[in-house]
């Protein structure tokens, strides 16, 4: 089962090699391909990555000339995907992309159904936005934003006018009840 997992990076040049690294570390000898988007970077993130992806096999990268919204990226990097299972995960160095491979073990074990989304630790700050968000929405929600979120191409694949901004972890966080779900912890 190919995993693709879409990064999607704004100014972030300064991780990059770290990223790179990281992603080829845990994509090695895997099915994992990684899709770095560039969000329309106005730093020289596309010089960094044109000198870097040729070391990394398992990485390619797309870039966007505008950053219409951090979905927007997200959804280009997804649809530039060729596994049957789609994730995404931040740029900034807070998640590991190895949780995405822990990740995919999830839908091995119990089927296609599965929704996960990542939890993470050690932020003092989520306690307190996940009551704002659950306030906010009347919908009891955690860490709205945490990484990775993986699911089936075919569950992608349906979704219809999905948001170009952070609101797309909101619309991912309703559709945990269409079926299982499983959060990484």
């Amino acid at each position: 089962m190919k995993l693709s997992i879409a990064i999607p990076c704004f100014n972030e040049s300064a991780d990059l090699e770290s990223l790179l690294s990281r992603c080829h570390e845990v994509g090695q000898d895997k099915d994992i391909e990684f899709i770095i988007v560039d969000n329309g970077s106005n730093d020289n993130t596309g010089e960094i990555l044109g000198n870097l992806l040729p070391l990394y096999s398992s990485v390619k990268s797309i870039r966007l000339e505008v950053n219409k919204g951090y979905g927007f990226g997200i959804i280009s990097g997804l649809r530039q995907a060729s596994g049957q299972i789609l994730s995404w995960t931040h740029a900034d160095l807070q998640t590991n992309p190895m949780d995405a491979v822990i990740g995919l073990q999830l839908f091995v074990e119990y089927g296609q159904g599965v929704f996960v989304k990542g939890r993470r630790y050690g932020r003092p700050y989520t306690a307190g936005m996940s009551i704002f968000e659950t306030v906010l929405l009347r919908q009891r929600m955690w860490d709205i934003n945490a990484q990775p979120t993986m699911f089936t191409r075919v569950f992608f694949e349906s979704w219809q006018d999905p948001p170009d901004d952070f609101s797309i972890e909101f619309q991912n966080r309703s559709l945990r009840t269409i079926g299982p779900c499983t959060q990484i912890t």
